[in-house]
C-alpha cells in the first residue's frame, strides 16, 4: 500500500532533515499501514523495538530485521519496476541492530559464492546477480553477519 501511495517507489532506509538529524526510517513510514510495533521483533530476540510515548515505533528503535540496503538506499528511492527478479531478491533478513547506532541495521550479506557470479550448481538461479552482497562496498566488514545474527 505504501508503494501505491508514493508513485511506485520503495521507502528510503532512513530520512534526515536539513541539519542531517535522522527523523524517520523504513519502520516509521510504513507503520501507519501495519499499526503493530510487534511485527518488528523476532519472538526469540532479547531486544524489543523502542516506542515513542504515543506508541509509534522510534525512528531508530531496536528491531530484529535488516533491510537490503541496495533496495532501500539513503537517497533516490528505488522504483518497484527496477527490481527485475523480485522472487530472487532478498528484501529482509534476520539481523541485529548495528552498534554504530540504534536502528541502523547490518545489511544481508552472506550467500553461497559470495561476490561471485551465480550458477545453478551453487543453489542460485543461473545468471543471477549477487553483486549487491558486496560488503566491501558497504564499509569493508566481510563476514560480519556470522556474528551479527541473534540466537535468542
Amino acid at each position: 500500500m505504501y508503494i501505491q501511495d508514493y508513485d511506485e517507489r520503495l521507502p528510503l532506509h532512513y530520512f534526515r532533515d536539513s541539519s542531517s538529524n535522522i527523523t524517520g526510517s523504513i519502520i516509521t513510514v510504513i507503520h501507519p499501514y501495519i499499526k503493530n510495533v510487534g511485527v518488528w521483533d523476532c519472538p526469540s530476540a532479547a531486544r524489543k523495538t523502542s516506542v515513542l510515548s504515543n506508541g509509534d515505533p522510534a525512528p531508530l528503535g531496536e528491531m530484529s530485521y535488516g533491510w537490503n540496503f541496495m533496495i532501500f538506499p539513503l537517497s533516490n528511492p528505488l522504483k518497484l519496476a527496477a527490481i527485475k527478479s523480485p522472487a530472487e531478491c532478498v528484501l529482509v533478513a534476520d539481523t541485529c541492530a548495528d552498534s554504530w547506532g540504534r536502528g541502523r541495521l547490518y545489511y544481508p550479506s552472506y550467500a553461497p559464492g559470495f561476490n561471485t557470479p551465480c550458477s545453478k550448481n551453487d543453489g542460485w538461479p543461473a545468471g543471477c546477480d549477487n553483486s549487491y552482497w558486496d560488503t566491501e562496498a558497504m564499509g569493508g566488514r566481510p563476514g560480519f553477519n556470522f556474528v551479527a545474527r541473534h540466537n535468542g
